[in-house]
């Protein structure tokens, strides 16, 4: 079970990590094009 878990946080830190680099790439492109 707690290998599970950790397994789960693991795919919530890489979806996290995603989103925040993602949004941080669009807003220096978004400053770049301005």
């Amino acid at each position: 079970m707690a290998g599970k878990n950790r397994r789960i946080s693991t795919i919530w830190v890489a979806l996290i990590l995603c989103g925040i680099s993602s949004s941080v790439s669009s807003h220096l492109s978004f400053r770049e094009a301005s």
